[in-house]
């Protein structure tokens, strides 16, 4: 049987439908923190970090927009509009880089992340499902020698202020780029999948 990865990982992290809505940061002017999807583009992007002089390693380079144009595509920001998804990460070269999601290792708190073309193989990517709505919600990474090209899975959301009534149904994301599905804001909040009970662009 012929592993298709990139067909069965997306049964496990689906893509927001076009009317969903997301609570999340309100933005530099301020509001209701809700936000209506307006448009939804999925994509793999490619980033490609090199190392040439031993003596002169990547340490912690946060990819936010200031450090590159390439990472605009895998860094949220609601002064534009923008909310991003980044769902599976994969390798294509064997130079060990270390990852992390803001300060943190991306996969443990106690030990450094390693990724490469064996811990996440292009056949076999591995989940991040971090949330980045902001300049404060970053991967970042450290690579001492090599080069190593990056896969990432993302959905981009363009999305909208919400007007009018907080809805019964949304998905929440954390500050640390979790997300929580959230059924009515008078109830208990739900641990099961973030995306399985939205509907089909129901508020």
């Amino acid at each position: 049987m012929t592993f298709k990865p990139y067909e069965t990982y997306r049964t496990a992290l689906p893509v927001l439908k076009v009317g969903h809505v997301i609570k999340a940061g309100a933005g530099s002017k301020g509001g209701s923190g809700f936000w209506v999807i307006k448009k939804v583009m999925e994509g793999r992007i490619k980033i490609t970090e090199s190392v040439t002089d031993p003596g002169k390693p990547i340490t912690n380079k946060q990819w936010i927009p200031k450090n590159g144009e390439m990472y605009k595509q895998i860094s949220g920001n609601l002064d534009t509009e923008k909310i991003v998804h980044l769902q599976y990460l994969s390798c294509l070269d064997d130079a060990e880089s270390n990852l992390y999601w803001g300060k943190d290792p991306v996969f443990s708190l106690d030990t450094e992340s390693i990724v490469n073309n064996v811990i996440a193989p292009a056949l076999s990517p591995v989940r991040l499902d971090c949330w980045s709505y902001d300049q404060s919600m970053f991967l970042a990474v450290s690579l001492a020698l090599g080069t190593q090209n990056f896969l990432f899975e993302t959905v981009n959301y363009e999305v909208d202020p919400l007007k009018g009534a907080a809805p019964k149904k949304y998905l929440e994301i954390t500050s640390e780029g979790n997300a929580t599905f959230v059924e009515d804001q008078r109830s208990l909040r739900s641990r099961r999948s973030p995306f399985g009970e939205l509907g089909d662009g129901e508020d």
